[in-house]
């Protein structure tokens, strides 16, 4: 296990700290993300590249070249958008239950920045919406409130959701 600090990535050591029956039991989120080799800054810009042509695509409505660009981002950048980018394919698609899964990994991904953190909590929150589990896409929404107080994306679709729920 890795702690993912400001400039450094510091190993933790569960062996002794954590009891050996909580390290059997299955994890809910793992991360494919290899810490020891981060991506180059080539592929941290080419993936950021290609999550720009996957959003286009997204928004053109070519889903599977969507998918294809932004599978090849996360291959070269985890830390990338592209797993957002992927949930939101799969909630174009209407697959909501396999959005809500890939787009939970997203919001857990250790982001460079807020704005991936903040987009993948918009994009979980109306996944979950859509699946009609109200409680939680609010919670998500106010989870993401928490880094950006005033995201009017966060805001506007929160309010969607207490309206579509009665609350």
């Amino acid at each position: 296990l890795y702690a993912v600090g400001m400039t450094q990535i510091f190993p933790v050591p569960l062996a002794g700290n954590v009891p050996a029956e909580a390290l059997a039991q299955p994890r809910e989120l793992r991360l494919p993300i290899d810490y020891a080799h981060p991506p180059s800054d080539a592929n941290v810009k080419a993936a950021e590249a290609l999550c720009v042509e996957g959003g286009k695509a997204i928004d053109g409505g070519k889903l599977d070249v969507a998918r294809q660009k932004l599978e090849e981002a996360f291959k070269l950048d985890p830390l990338s958008g592209a797993k957002t980018g992927l949930g939101m394919v799969l909630l174009r698609e209407e697959k909501y239950e396999e959005a809500i899964e890939v787009l939970r990994t997203a919001k857990a991904i250790p982001y460079r920045g807020p704005a991936n953190r903040l987009a993948a909590c918009n994009q979980l929150g109306i996944a979950l919406g859509k699946a009609g589990r109200s409680e939680e896409a609010i919670a998500v929404f106010r989870d993401g409130l928490s880094l950006d107080a005033k995201n009017g994306q966060l805001l506007g679709n929160m309010g969607l959701q207490y309206a579509s729920s009665g609350d």
